[in-house]
């Protein structure tokens, strides 16, 4: 009996270790899953704002919202948001000794067209002390309850069997306590990113909407019906055609996410221009769209200054073309030794004889081989330098340095580090300064010459 005692306890101590380890490695399995839900989940919301942000061009605040959340949540190592080419949006780095990491990417493309890489690093020390705990207090417990309490073993086993549901459950209100405090926290960045979301329910056509989505349009959240119908009544009747077809190509799977611009009437009448960003988040066993969810941001600024922008340009590049003026604009290569031509005016061309498809992308000292003698070059080279306009004082171009003529120059440098020299060929105002020079050198001379008093009077009787 004691012997059958001894191997039934060794039998049982043995158990509970093969189990400890087993739930050792399930514990450390689902808590990982857990962490990797809740990342990805996160991942999910921070893209959206990322987006937002490279497309308002507000870095700074993306960066904000960045390292808040990171300081919020002590299991975070590393959040890095950067474009493919590497150039850095966030950065948050905390130092940790561990070793044991759990490492999610993810990227997203931005309205322009660039890709966004996503990282981000949990320190998994923390999660897998609790594991390891929760492994040594099941073996420790059950093999203390065994050895003391064996002739009640259906009460321990019912208690074994008991204790890994209550485990779960009290898991999963830790799982949902966190994902509320995640979802609260993603809910202050779109706040602070003005993103207006909505949750479009397929079966329904049914809207859920957050109060941004209505403050952008001069609505409040009780003004807007919660419908699919009530959106589309608001989209510019010109703009529908464009935002069905590329939703309709979403729905139907063709393309991965849903992106738009198009214009929504505001409650006082006046059009505001939308980025709209969505995807279908649920579907059913044959692929019908169930759910899809995305969010809008007002880019009415970014729309009106990128029209201002290009009515500047256009009127910038009528008076290019039709001043009288020869303007030419140059870069400079070798540290501003040289200068190489990007824009040549009507006017140079008539000024010069030259077309603007001959010196485009050519160095001024190969179109022009002269203008280093003249001096004109050192001039380019000052103000390239310092950035300090100069006039260069009238000068005349030999016809074998390959400019014939009077220039009267200015130059200046843009802030693009461009620079421009605008002139005026002179050629005949100083061609008819020299003649009348030419005249009076002559008529002097004659006078001096005449042995006689002489006496020169004009038509209006005056004396010369």
């Amino acid at each position: 009996m004691k012997k059958a005692f001894l191997v039934f306890t060794t039998f049982i101590i043995l158990s509970f270790l093969i189990m400890g380890v087993i739930h050792n490695a399930q514990a450390r399995h689902d808590a990982h899953q857990q962490i990797q839900t809740m990342v990805d989940h996160d991942l999910s919301t921070i893209i959206t704002i990322a987006q937002g942000a490279v497309a308002q061009k507000d870095y700074a605040r993306l960066e904000e919202k960045v390292a808040l959340w990171g300081e919020n949540d002590p299991n975070i190592v590393t959040f890095r948001i950067t474009f493919e080419n590497g150039r850095s949006l966030a950065d948050f780095h905390r130092e940790v000794t561990s070793s044991d990491f759990l490492r999610r990417t993810r990227t997203a493309m931005t309205p322009d067209g660039r890709t966004i890489l996503f990282e981000i690093v949990n320190d998994l020390t923390a999660q897998n002390k609790i594991v390891v705990e929760h492994s040594l207090s099941f073996f420790l417990l059950g093999t203390i309850t065994t050895l003391l309490f064996i002739a009640a073993l259906w009460t321990i086993l019912q208690y074994m069997a008991i204790r890994p549901l209550r485990k779960e459950i009290t898991e999963r209100k830790q799982a949902e306590a966190a994902l509320k405090e995640s979802e609260e926290r993603m809910e202050l960045v779109l706040e602070g990113g003005s993103l207006g979301t909505w949750d479009w329910d397929l079966t329904t056509n049914g809207l859920v909407l957050n109060k941004h989505w209505a403050e952008m349009l001069g609505y409040t959240l009780d003004e807007i019906v919660p419908h699919y119908d009530s959106w589309k009544a608001l989209v510019h009747p010109e703009d529908w055609p464009g935002v069905e077809k590329r939703l309709k190509e979403h729905l139907e799977g063709n393309t991965e996410s849903y992106t738009t611009e198009f214009r929504m009437q505001h409650k006082s009448g006046r059009w505001v221009w939308v980025l709209a960003k969505g995807r279908v988040i649920e579907r059913a066993p044959d692929g019908t769209p169930l759910r899809a969810c995305g969010t809008h941001l007002d880019i009415t600024e970014r729309k009106q200054a990128k029209a201002a922008l290009k009515e500047g340009e256009a009127r910038h590049k009528a008076m290019f073309d039709h001043m009288s003026n020869g303007v030419a604009i140059y870069e400079a290569v070798e540290e501003g030794k040289d200068f190489v031509f990007v824009d040549f005016n009507p006017a140079s061309e008539r000024i010069e004889s030259v077309t603007r498809e001959e010196v485009l992308g050519k160095r001024v000292t190969d179109a022009f081989p002269c203008v280093e003698e003249f001096g004109i070059l050192e001039v380019f080279r000052r103000v390239w330098a310092t950035g300090e306009a100069e006039h260069f004082p009238l000068a005349f171009y030999h016809e074998d340095g390959g400019i014939s003529g009077w220039r009267d120059n200015y130059v200046y440098k843009l802030p693009t580090g461009e620079i421009v020299a605008l002139y005026d060929d002179v050629t005949d105002r100083k061609q008819a300064e020299v003649e009348r020079e030419k005249a009076i050198s002559f008529m002097q001379r004659v006078i001096d010459g005449v042995p006689e008093a002489m006496m020169v009077i004009n038509l209006d009787h005056t004396i010369v």
